[in-house]
């Protein structure tokens, strides 16, 4: 998936081994939640390890002139649990930006930016 001149692209991959059936992003700006999107496979079939999800934002949706912080949440087994947050992301439009939800040392799921993907 590539974005148009006009938004931004977040792709989110499971990078753990843990079958995700919904990933909830919250956008801040300003200090406070100005936007929310969620996604999941069309069929409802959970995401494996390697699958990822594709987010648009526009000027709409957020300020791309200023930084935004992103905090998502994702489901497993019809339970919400919380994957941390990415700080101070400046946006830009025409742009693609690659997070990925990973296991940390102490087995927690934890989303963190991707550098230097394409």
């Amino acid at each position: 998936t590539s974005p148009n001149s006009e938004t931004a692209l977040i792709q989110v991959v499971n990078n753990s081994d843990e079958k995700i059936h919904l990933v909830e992003l919250h956008f801040y700006q300003y200090g406070k939640q100005i936007s929310t999107q969620g996604g999941m496979n069309a069929d409802g079939s959970a995401l494996k390890k390697g699958d990822f999800l594709g987010f648009e934002l526009s000027s709409i949706d957020v300020d791309l002139n200023e930084p935004i912080t992103i905090e998502a949440s994702v489901e497993i087994d019809n339970v919400k649990r919380s994957v941390g947050a990415v700080q101070s992301i400046q946006l830009s439009k025409g742009n693609a930006y690659n997070f990925e939800i990973i296991k940390d040392s102490s087995s927690n799921l934890i989303i963190q930016k991707l550098e230097n993907v394409e």
